[in-house]
């Protein structure tokens, strides 16, 4: 079956596709659709018509719909029989301090799992939660000048018996010994390097990132972002 240039688009993308040629005529319309459409929208709508999806600020619930969203354009790739090869790939463009590790894990294994080919292109920063979720991405782009940071977290304010204690600390350590394996799988750091600097806090120069595979390719021309 022959790929259009452009993915699925559900109704609520084509009711965007409106408003976004509405938009086109603001300006000589002061009274009219620039008063209601949030310019965040208009270009998160934008983006999502390529498969270009912005991953900023903190690792939070609101970052499960990124999930639900390569789901989607999987079961669009399935149903037309498009090749693995053929697809569109999707593309996340990072920048974010990191977040909640619950979510991250929701991301990294639905990427893993992804057949549609899922990038990572760190914009500007890839911390914690939002470096494991880089890491995860079949392909792995950054901008010249940014940076990463991989670490073991830290845990504030915990309470309770020391069973209950113990239980979180246990599950913890598990969480902490399955992003070491990310990284040594996703690199060619060897496990002594790894285990040895995630002990503190790891931060990476984008060119420190290429020498050890954890980045494929910087980015030089806006074109390898299209």
């Amino acid at each position: 079956m022959p790929m259009s240039k452009k993915p699925y688009k559900s109704d609520v993308e084509s009711l965007m596709d409106e408003l976004l040629a509405d938009a086109r005529y603001a300006e000589f319309d002061p009274e009219g659709v620039s008063s209601f459409l949030d310019p965040y929208l208009l270009t998160y709508y934008a983006l999502r018509q390529d498969r270009m999806l912005w991953l900023g600020g903190e690792v939070d619930d609101d970052w499960c719909e990124f999930a639900k969203i390569i789901l989607l354009w999987n079961k669009y790739d399935e149903d037309a029989h498009i090749a693995v090869k053929d697809r569109i790939p999707i593309k996340l463009l990072i920048h974010s301090d990191g977040g909640d590790l619950g979510v991250n894990n929701v991301l990294t294994n639905m990427i893993r799992v992804s057949r549609t080919p899922v990038w990572g292109v760190n914009m500007g920063q890839a911390y914690s939660a939002a470096a494991c979720i880089y890491l995860s991405c079949h392909k792995r782009l950054a901008m010249p000048n940014s940076r990463f940071l991989l670490h073991s977290g830290g845990v504030e304010n915990m309470s309770g018996s020391y069973e209950e204690v113990m239980a979180f600390a246990s599950n913890y350590k598990s969480q902490i010994a399955d992003i070491t394996e990310l990284i040594i799988e996703r690199s060619n750091a060897s496990r002594e390097y790894v285990e040895d600097h995630m002990r503190a806090d790891w931060f990476l120069s984008a060119q420190e990132a290429i020498d050890l595979g954890i980045c494929d390719k910087l980015i030089t021309d806006v074109r390898d972002l299209l």
